[in-house]
């Protein structure tokens, strides 16, 4: 039997549980919750980029590094303005993952992926990690050969090519699913782009609209900041001394060559002894922790928080953490077994079976309860059974209560 500990903001948590562990691979990455209210009297809540388009909340952060089968071993609560990359030496510095003589890997995204970062832990850890920058052209790429794998949805394929620069390993990665994604989200930024251009061309032809050369330049650039396509159009305002006459707008050829290479992303790691196959494998595990924070805030209440006092809103974040341990063990367990569910698909095949409580009084007045439990249906005896938890449907006499 192994017992899961867990350190979170110092305290000290452990459960016991019957599974293998591996403790090679460390997964960390930050995600941030919002607040209703103004919070203006809190030290920690801050207003900053959020990850669920809520900039016009105040925000609170919280880091977390997760081994390689979904648990959480360290996290911390951070400021919501808090920059990504100055969290991850913290966070490590107070993590104890098993054997410390067997070297560990870190898992991370481009936004915590800073030079200065990977330098810090190069002589204490490996790394795969997302590349912030392109050190390699594109015309490098083209003569390397490629390959393909299947995805474990045995529909899309991922694409690599592999390049070893110095003591590093760079992977290209193209996505078909990704790129699908990308493609969805730049059109429809491109379209609701030009569709304001057009409106604000228009207007300079109509009463009481905005005609002001200065003016219309600065609303330009505030749709370039709010789409984040303007880089892929030329646009020319025509003037008349202070007031603009004419707006046109065409795509350039930078707005191409970035459609051309949609659906990529490139891995940078120091673990020469891994394939290409095996890079990527690990890099894609960063979807458990991104599964993680997702489960936390939809299914365990992580977000928005009501709460005013400081002290009050961290202990929220404390319980949903948590609260998620013993759910990534219930699932770990349920995937030992072969169920692979996600915790809200299990809350909603458990949720149709019932306790029903019957009550009657007796000719001495006294009251009996007998309570029964609905027969689980196939799907929830799979559940049960791989807790070793399956009740019988018949009442006995330990659901007999009687109240006087």
């Amino acid at each position: 039997m192994t017992s899961v500990k867990l350190i979170l903001n110092g305290l000290k948590f452990s459960y016991p549980l019957k599974m293998t562990r591996n403790q090679k691979i460390i997964l960390y990455d930050l995600t941030n919750t919002y607040f209703e209210g103004s919070k203006r009297n809190s030290a920690i809540a801050k207003r900053g980029k959020s990850k669920e388009k809520r900039d016009d909340c105040p925000l609170l952060s919280l880091a977390m590094a997760i081994d390689s089968e979904g648990f959480p071993k360290r996290s911390k609560i951070y400021e919501g303005n808090i920059s990504e990359a100055s969290t991850l030496e913290t966070v490590l510095s107070q993590i104890s993952f098993g054997d410390i003589n067997k070297r560990k890997t870190i898992v991370m995204d481009s936004g915590i992926a800073t030079e200065e970062n990977i330098q810090k832990i190069k002589p204490h850890y490996d790394y795969i990690a997302v590349s912030r920058k392109r050190p390699i052209p594109y015309e490098k790429w083209e003569s390397i050969d490629e390959e393909k794998i299947l995805l474990r949805d045995k529909k899309t394929t991922l694409t690599m090519k592999s390049l070893e620069v110095g003591d590093e390993v760079y992977l290209l990665c193209h996505s078909e699913a990704k790129e699908k994604k990308e493609r969805g989200i730049i059109k429809r930024r491109q379209s609701k782009f030009e569709t304001e251009l057009k409106s604000l061309a228009e207007g300079l032809y109509q009463p009481r609209k905005m005609k002001n050369y200065e003016k219309v330049l600065e609303k330009i650039g505030r749709l370039k900041e709010k789409y984040k396509v303007g880089q892929h159009y030329d646009i020319k305002v025509r003037r008349n001394k202070n007031k603009a006459t004419s707006i046109t707008f065409s795509k350039n050829s930078k707005g191409q060559l970035k459609s051309e290479h949609v659906g990529e992303y490139l891995l940078r790691t120091n673990r020469k002894d891994l394939s290409n196959r095996e890079i990527s494998q690990v890099h894609r595990s960063l979807t458990m922790i991104e599964a993680s924070f997702r489960s936390m805030k939809s299914d365990l209440g992580l977000r928005p928080i009501y709460h005013q006092n400081d002290k009050r809103s961290e202990a929220h974040l404390y319980i949903s953490v948590i609260a998620y341990h013993f759910v990534a063990a219930i699932l770990k367990q349920l995937q030992g077994n072969g169920i692979n569910l996600t915790w809200n698909s299990v809350r909603n095949v458990l949720a149709s079976r019932k306790r029903v409580t019957t009550t009657f009084n007796t000719e001495k007045g006294e009251i009996i309860s007998i309570r029964t439990n609905t027969a689980p249906n196939l799907e929830q005896a799979e559940i049960y059974q791989s807790f070793k938890r399956l009740k019988p449907a018949v009442c006995d006499a330990k659901h007999m209560i009687k109240l006087k």
